[in-house]
């Protein structure tokens, strides 16, 4: 799904490192510090994100918390992160008109 979401919406190196993560199960330990970058990014007032890139980090957040949970990594992330998933990419098909 972020794959799909991310397609048109910009190039940002923190969702292909989210990316990264959710495709190599090594590197799940890593989503801590991916969830980080995302954030930063996300928050980053200089170069503001517009309204469907604001829900593709959200997505991609919600992708590295899952895979960190999943890591075992302590602490792990709010337990439903995963069901949040669909929703937002719903909000993001949406607000892109499934472009």
């Amino acid at each position: 799904m972020l794959r799909a979401a991310s397609r048109n919406l910009g190039d940002f190196p923190e969702v292909d490192d989210a990316l990264v993560l959710a495709a190599t199960e090594e590197r799940w330990p890593q989503a801590g510090g991916v969830f980080n970058r995302l954030r930063r990014r996300s928050l980053d007032q200089i170069a503001p994100l517009n309204g469907q890139q604001v829900l593709l980090f959200i997505l991609a957040e919600l992708v590295a918390k899952v895979a960190q949970t999943a890591a075992g990594v302590r602490p792990p992330f709010d337990y439903d992160s995963g069901w949040r998933i669909g929703p937002v990419t719903h909000r993001l098909m949406s607000a892109t008109d499934g472009a």
